[in-house]
C-alpha cells in the first residue's frame, strides 16, 4: 500500500501551446516529462499524481478567455481523480483539447495557437 503522493500541476498548454506563451507553455511541457519520469523512478513507493487543468478562474487569467472553471470545480475533480488512482488528471476542456491533439492535431493548434 502506497501512503505517500505528489501532485504536480501542468497545464494543457503543456501539449499544445500559445503562441503569446512560450516560456509557460514550455515550464509546463517540462513539468508533465519530470512528472511522468518521476512516476517510473517512485513506482511502487510514491504516487505521482499530475493534474492537467483547463483555464481556470483566478487571479492570473483575469480578462483571458472564455468558459473558465472555478478553483472548487478544479479541486473536486482532482480530488475524486486522485482517490481512484488516476495519475494523469484530464480536467474539463482538456479532456477534449487533449483528444483533438493526439487525433486531429492540427485543429487542437488552430484553436490554441492565438486563443
Amino acid at each position: 500500500r502506497l501512503d505517500a503522493s505528489i501532485i504536480n500541476v501542468s497545464s494543457s498548454l503543456a501539449f499544445v501551446p500559445k503562441q503569446s506563451a512560450p516560456v509557460y507553455c514550455a515550464t509546463k511541457a517540462a513539468m508533465h516529462i519530470f512528472t511522468k519520469s518521476l512516476r517510473y523512478q517512485l513506482e511502487n513507493t510514491i504516487k505521482v499524481f499530475e493534474i492537467i487543468p483547463p483555464l481556470v478562474d483566478t487571479d492570473m487569467t483575469k480578462g483571458r478567455g472564455k468558459g473558465k472553471i472555478s478553483p472548487e470545480v478544479l479541486a473536486k475533480e482532482a480530488l475524486k481523480n486522485i482517490q481512484r488512482d488516476n495519475y494523469e488528471i484530464k480536467i474539463g476542456k482538456s479532456k477534449a483539447l487533449l483528444f483533438l491533439q493526439r487525433f486531429l492535431p492540427f485543429v487542437a493548434d488552430k484553436i490554441v495557437r492565438n486563443g
